[in-house]
């Protein structure tokens, strides 16, 4: 019975040492860099904790002092910290809750990036690349004249953050 025990004790502090080593802590160094952060708390970790093809992007809390853009650019800074990992999925929660999710690889190309690319831009279609956790399209994409086109994006990224921990629940 002890035996069990102490290899159930190594085998939880294995899985939480190798999600704090490989995403935890690059996160949590990236964001501690950047003041504005302050406020947002975010955890993220390996579905489950065990599965390394999808990442978990919890959103714990947000304080009043920050905006939409601050919780969107801790997304982003994160998308870089971890720009080398592969994932086939990222699910964005809401205090453990599965709100959306996006393909790895646009995580990926997000973290890629970063440093050059017109967040303003990356705004505007992020939400065309959201999926609800039933696997449906979250947003739909837009054509037409660039300044009708641009104002419907920029709502529905609105809409997103309204979505995902702003409310309660999600709108279907």
């Amino acid at each position: 019975m002890k035996r069990t025990i102490i290899v159930l004790m190594l085998l939880v502090g294995s899985i939480a040492g190798w999600n704090y080593i490989t995403l935890s802590k690059p996160v949590d160094t990236t964001l501690g860099q950047d003041s504005r952060n302050h406020g947002i708390e975010v955890r993220v970790h390996y579905h489950n904790y065990i599965s390394p093809s999808v990442l978990s992007f919890d959103l714990r809390s947000v304080s009043g002092d920050n905006s939409m853009a601050d919780v969107f650019r801790v997304f982003l800074q994160s998308s870089k910290a971890l720009r080398e990992h592969e994932f086939e999925k990222v699910e964005l929660q809401y205090r453990g809750d599965v709100r959306f999710f996006l393909e790895g690889k646009y995580f990926k190309q997000l973290g890629s990036e970063f440093d050059f690319q017109n967040p303003v831009y990356t705004m505007r279609t992020f939400t065309s690349h959201l999926y609800r956790p039933d696997g449906t399209k979250a947003f739909p994409e837009w054509t037409g004249g660039w300044l009708g086109v641009m104002t419907k994006e920029l709502d529905q990224f609105s809409e997103f953050h309204k979505q995902w921990y702003l409310t309660i629940s999600p709108t279907p």
